[in-house]
């Protein structure tokens, strides 16, 4: 057994060292560009771009995508490919050929883009002078829709203001809904809210308003956001949660008696929420340290989605019987699904604010948690043949 674990940590670390290997090569016709402050303007670059920096500006053309990993950053140029940005604040000129998708604190989109535009953010603005090819996806705390949308309007926001053109439907989960004067929606508009949309009198909506129950339980009927309603994602949650202790029940098992030490764990996600991105765009500033980045990147994203699982476990094991606690796949999946289904019911709640108190405090101890296993490494509970 002891030689079986250590064969499977020799395998995983491994496969991490091949992977960071093989992603320069696989980009080694891409042009980078990292540093402080970066600028990349003059000729048309013939490849892909690749721009990692505390602030950047980009105003030289592009034959191929752009992938922004900055703090602070401009993209003003014509891009014939797509583009993927990572960024705090973000303003998007000039003109993007395919699609878009942005994670940022604060989006300004101000140019056009002849594709679908994708964005998670606290805020989106997208100008009178924006356009949209397709369709625009947006999840955040503020979106302000001031340009033109040639396609369909997708949203899950607490504020929305629209005072530009959605030929489309637009179909909204919000808090609040202002509708402006100039707004202009070409068919439906399907929203599911706590209170009814503001529209304006000279806004015009081209097919049926329909405003679902404030309850969180049954989402947009029919709609395009009906697979994302609260009820939908609780047992997505679930379904997820299942299948990853079938995979790997003692991960979890670890993982989950981590988070059982809420205040260390308290600390470590803290921590991890500010340290590891400072970390993952310091090693993105270095084009030979930028597989490392993009990995940090990813294994802060992969531990976020993780956290309600392993909160969930931790909550379950402290309900249920100690006794009980023999580390069966059995008994993780019972308190799995006891902790998923407390914290549903606070995330959906109508009490004003629970829900975000709740995701931020279980992203925090989740989060922890599992970056507590990096002290698991060196302990003696990872070479013996660990007891539950």
């Amino acid at each position: 057994m002891i030689a079986h674990r250590r064969f499977g940590w020799a395998a995983f670390a491994i496969m991490l060292m091949l992977s960071t290997l093989t992603m320069p090569m696989s980009a080694s016709a891409s042009t980078f560009a990292s540093g402080y402050n970066v600028e990349k303007s003059g000729a048309k670059i013939n490849d892909d771009l690749y721009v990692a920096a505390f602030q950047a500006k980009v105003t030289a053309d592009v034959a191929g995508d752009v992938t922004f990993a900055v703090v602070s950053g401009t993209l003003d140029s014509t891009v014939e490919g797509s583009v993927h940005v990572i960024a705090g604040r973000v303003t998007i000129r000039g003109t993007i050929n395919g699609t878009l998708y942005v994670a940022a604190g604060i989006v300004q989109l101000e140019g056009q883009v002849g594709g679908n535009v994708v964005v998670t953010g606290g805020r989106l603005e997208l100008h009178d002078s924006a356009r949209i090819g397709g369709d625009l996806m947006v999840f955040g705390g503020q979106s302000i829709v001031d340009g033109d949308v040639a396609g369909t309007l997708y949203g899950s926001v607490l504020l929305y203001e629209q005072d530009g053109s959605v030929a489309g439907d637009v179909e909204l989960q919000a808090d609040r809904i202002q509708i402006g004067n100039d707004a202009r929606i070409g068919d439906d508009f399907r929203y599911q809210s706590q209170t009814s949309a503001n529209i304006a009198g000279s806004a015009t909506v081209g097919g049926e308003t329909v405003h679902t129950d404030k309850t969180p339980w049954n989402g947009i009927e029919g709609g395009a956001l009906a697979p994302y309603g609260g009820l939908t994602r609780l047992l997505w949650s679930l379904l997820v949660g299942a299948v990853l202790i079938a995979m790997a029940p003692r991960f979890f098992y670890r993982v989950s008696r981590n988070a059982a030490n809420v205040v260390p764990a308290g600390i470590w996600g803290a921590v991890g929420m500010i340290l590891i991105p400072f970390l993952a765009i310091a090693a993105l500033l270095s084009v030979l340290l930028i597989p490392i980045g993009l990995m940090l990147f990813a294994v802060y994203a992969v531990a976020m989605y993780l956290s309600q699982v392993v909160v969930g476990l931790a909550i379950g094991r402290a309900i249920l019987p100690r006794k009980w606690r023999d580390g069966s796949r059995g008994y993780l999946l019972l308190a799995m699904t006891i902790g998923v289904l407390i914290i549903g019911i606070l995330k959906l709640a109508p009490v004003p604010f629970l829900g975000a108190i709740t995701m931020a405090i279980v992203t925090i101890w989740g989060l922890g948690a599992t970056l507590m296993l990096l002290t698991d490494l060196s302990s003696r509970r990872i070479r013996q043949d660990g007891a539950y």
